[in-house]
C-alpha cells in the first residue's frame, strides 16, 4: 500500500524565460518533467519579453494543457534591461530570471530551468532544499577541470570567493530573495557589462548573488554531459551512465551543440531524442 505522503500531490513551479526560438526545447523539457514527476501539480511560469506574439504564448499554453500542466505568462517591460548586452544565442530573456522575485508573488519557491535541460528524475528534493542564513538561491558549480582552472580567474574578475555557479538550474526562494535582490543593482550591473562578455547573465548572478547561493551537487542537479569522462574519473568510476540514469535529476546540454539540432547521437543525445519523440506524440494530439 502506498504511504499517505506518497499519495499527496505536491506543487512544482518551474520558471522559464524563453524567446520564440526555444519553443521546441521548452516542450521537450516540459514533457520530461511531467514524465518523471508523477502526481506533481506542475505550473510553468513564463516571463516573456515584449517581442513574443500572443499566438506563440497561446500555443505553449495549449501544449502544457495537453501534457497535464499549466502555463502562466507574465510580460516583462523591456525597458528595465534595455542596456543589457545580448547576442542571438543569449537574448535579453536570459536576464529575466533575476526579476522573478518582483514579478511573481503567489508562490514561495520556483525552480528556474534553462530550455536546454532534460529532467530524468524527480525535482521535488531540489524544491525542498533547506536554505540557511542569508541564502535565497541554490545552484551548482560545475566540477570539471576547465571550471577548476577558471575558478581563481573568475574570483578575481568578479570579486567573489566561492565557486562559479552555473545559472541553468536555480532554486529560488522568492520571499528570501526580495530581501536581497534589488532591480537597481541589476540594472546598474547590466549597464556596466561590456558587449562581447561571454556569459553576461551568469557573471551578473555570481557577482551580485553568489554569496547568497547554497551550492548543490552538479552531478545531481546540473549534469554537463560533455564532462562524462571527468565525472567518471572524479567519482572513482561510480558515476557511470547507469548511475546518472538512476540518480541525476537534471541534465544540462551546455555549449553551442544542442541535441535537438545534432544528427550525431551520443548516449545522452539519444536520451534526448527519446523525449523529443514523446513531444512529437503530444503535438499530434
Amino acid at each position: 500500500m502506498p504511504s499517505s505522503s506518497a499519495a499527496r500531490p505536491h506543487r512544482l513551479d518551474v520558471l522559464v524565460t524563453i524567446d520564440e526560438n526555444y519553443a521546441l526545447p521548452f516542450k521537450v523539457m516540459a514533457c520530461s518533467i511531467m514524465a518523471n514527476n508523477p502526481g506533481a501539480r506542475v505550473t510553468f511560469r513564463l516571463l516573456q519579453g515584449d517581442g513574443r506574439s500572443p499566438g506563440g504564448v497561446a500555443s505553449l499554453r495549449a501544449y502544457c494543457a495537453r501534457i497535464g500542466a499549466e502555463l502562466v505568462a507574465t510580460r516583462v517591460d523591456g525597458r528595465l534591461l534595455e542596456s543589457a548586452p545580448t547576442t542571438k544565442r543569449y537574448p535579453v530573456e536570459m536576464y529575466f530570471r533575476l526579476l522573478a522575485p518582483f514579478l511573481i508573488e503567489d508562490v514561495d519557491r520556483l525552480i528556474y530551468l534553462d530550455p536546454d535541460t532534460l529532467v530524468i528524475n524527480p525535482l521535488e528534493p531540489l524544491a525542498r532544499t533547506r536554505l540557511a542564513g542569508q541564502d535565497c538561491f541554490a545552484a551548482a558549480c560545475h566540477t570539471g577541470v576547465p571550471e577548476q582552472i577558471a575558478k581563481p580567474i573568475n574570483n578575481v574578475r568578479l570579486h567573489t570567493e566561492g565557486g562559479y555557479f552555473n545559472t541553468g538550474v536555480i532554486l529560488m526562494d522568492l520571499p528570501r530573495a526580495r530581501r536581497v535582490v534589488r532591480i537597481g543593482d541589476i540594472s546598474e550591473y547590466v549597464s556596466s557589462l561590456m558587449r562581447g562578455t561571454f556569459l553576461p547573465d551568469q557573471d551578473l548572478f555570481n557577482a551580485l548573488y553568489g554569496r547568497h547561493t547554497h551550492e548543490v551537487d552538479d552531478g545531481l542537479w546540473n549534469y554537463d554531459p560533455r564532462s562524462y569522462s571527468q565525472y567518471l574519473v572524479i567519482s572513482g568510476g561510480q558515476r557511470d551512465f547507469d548511475w546518472v540514469a538512476a540518480n541525476t535529476s537534471v541534465i544540462h546540454f551546455c555549449g553551442s551543440r544542442k541535441p535537438w539540432r545534432s544528427s550525431a547521437r551520443t548516449r545522452f543525445e539519444a536520451l534526448y531524442a527519446h523525449y523529443m519523440a514523446i513531444e512529437r506524440r503530444y503535438e499530434r494530439r
